[in-house]
This record gives structure tokens, sequence and C-alpha cells, in this order.
């Protein structure tokens, strides 16, 4: 009976580019909520370490965590799709010399 409602419901939306269009359970809207909120948390953490250059996108994307719209999941996907792209585009850090010199001697310094 549940289906049949939403089968009415979807109807009652139309079709969009010739394929009808569903409306989500609210069991589906949360965990589609809740896999955003995961993928946008594992991001902030990898902007923070290794992809600088994402930060601005994923400081957005952070601010609608709670209430994501269409539109949020299509930046999102955009945004892995960069990030597949430019898979070897990481942040390296090298040691001088001077600058291993100077930690050694402050660590070993009582």
């Amino acid at each position: 009976m549940e289906e049949l409602k939403d089968l009415r419901a979807a109807i009652a939306l139309g079709s969009k580019n010739g394929s009808m269009v569903y409306v989500d359970s609210t069991e589906q809207k949360e965990a589609k909520r809740k896999r955003f909120h995961t993928t946008v948390a594992k991001l902030l953490y990898l902007s923070t370490r290794v992809r600088r250059n994402i930060i601005s996108v994923i400081s957005f994307l952070c601010t609608t965590v709670k209430n994501p719209i269409v539109e949020d999941q299509k930046k999102l996907v955009r945004l892995l799709g960069y990030l597949k792209g430019t898979r070897e585009q990481v942040m390296k850090m090298k040691a001088s010399g001077v600058f291993m010199v100077v930690v050694c001697k402050f660590l070993c310094t009582p």
C-alpha cells in the first residue's frame, strides 16, 4: 500500500528527462544524509592532511551536512571526480638538513 502511495506521489510530481521521479521514504533520506555526512567528514580529514586545494569546497559542504539537498550531492560527486582525476597531486613535505639539525638539537637538549 505504501509503494502505491509513493508511485502516486511520483506521478503527481511528473517526469524528469523521461524517467519517473520517485519520492524517497524517510529511512532512505536518513541513509543518504548519513552517507553524505560520512563522506564529507572523510574528505575534511583528507583536506587538512594532504589535499589543501579542496578546503574551500569542503568547508561549504560542512555547512550543509545536516540537511543536504540535491545540488549539494552534485557538488560532492563533482569533487570526488576531481579527486579521482588528480590522484597524483598530493602535498609532499621534504626535510632540509638545517631543519633536521634544529629539531634534533631541540629534542636532545634537556
